[in-house]
């Protein structure tokens, strides 16, 4: 999977790890490409179309390389209104089409991260995160 380049406001170190729209599923699935981080933090910009779905997800798995096993990582901070946040991940607060932004902290010491998505309830049309950038990296 190739990753393209992007700047947002001004960030050179900001990129799309997603090649094209993923459609919401009722399982957890990875999204995008595997970060390679050594970042205390990083942010994530998702653009959501939630069309019929419900209770989007969005978690960050730790894994020792791209390839490796998956690990949970709890979310050590909160959000703001736009999320509930339980120690596993994000529960988009509104069953809405949205933008928004996630800033996850990783401490320096986790190699590679992977954003796994879900909806607990896909629905008849399910929802689609158009795109995903990740800052901070």
């Amino acid at each position: 999977m190739s990753v393209q380049h992007v700047i947002l406001a001004g960030n050179s170190n900001c990129r799309n790890i997603l090649s094209a729209p993923q459609t919401l599923t009722g399982s957890w699935v990875d999204i995008g490409d595997a970060i390679n981080t050594m970042s205390s933090y990083i942010t994530v910009w998702i653009d959501l179309s939630i069309n019929d779905s419900l209770n989007v997800r969005l978690r960050p798995i730790a894994k020792q390389e791209s390839a490796g096993d998956d690990y949970v990582l709890p979310i050590i901070t909160g959000a703001s209104s736009l999320a509930s946040v339980d120690h596993l991940g994000y529960e988009f607060a509104k069953d809405e089409d949205q933008k928004v932004t996630f800033s996850i902290e990783l401490v320096g010491s986790i190699p590679v991260v992977q954003l796994q998505v879900m909806a607990v309830t896909p629905g008849a049309t399910p929802g689609v995160i158009e795109r995903i950038d990740v800052s901070g990296i």
